[in-house]
């Protein structure tokens, strides 16, 4: 089922990496001139028809952005299955409203040491300085602070 999915996700992406059985990483570099949300919303609909499965899309500039957006997508219906994180005020605003527990590579201790803090929403962790985020969580938890903090480049990742 995983290769009818990247099949027909093909079309639509320059490459792929396969994260688990239910999750893949697009790279859309050559795309970025089309409407990314309907070219999405197509590749979707092209999944749903050739395996019948429901699909949502996150895109952003780095996997720690694209994961939370396709959690966004899931979850908020305003979004339509698929959720641009590119740019900067919806971002900002799913960030502020995304728990610090979801955000991807964010533990369950990490959480609960982020919550000590004051630290409760994706947007607060994308704040936190650099250097409390290592003594917090080591070198990945600023590693991800780093990635929450990227602006929008020449690409997008869907997710």
């Amino acid at each position: 089922m995983q290769r009818r999915v990247i099949a027909a996700c093909e079309p639509f992406a320059r490459d792929f990496e396969i994260y688990s059985i239910d999750e893949t990483f697009l790279d859309l570099a050559g795309f970025e001139q089309r409407d990314l949300v309907a070219h999405a919303q197509a590749m979707r609909a092209q999944v749903q028809q050739w395996t019948t499965i429901p699909t949502c899309v996150g895109i952003a500039d780095t996997k720690t952005l694209a994961k939370l957006a396709n959690a966004t997508a899931n979850k908020d219906p305003r979004f339509e299955g698929v959720a641009d994180l590119r740019d900067e005020e919806t971002r900002r605003d799913v960030m502020q409203r995304f728990a610090v527990g979801d955000v991807w590579g964010v533990g369950g201790a990490t959480a609960r040491k982020l919550a000590d803090l004051g630290v409760h929403t994706a947007g607060a962790l994308r704040d936190m300085p650099m250097k409390q985020a290592r003594a917090v969580g080591t070198v990945v938890l600023e590693r991800l602070v780093a990635e929450l903090r990227k602006r929008t480049v020449e690409r997008g990742r869907g997710g």
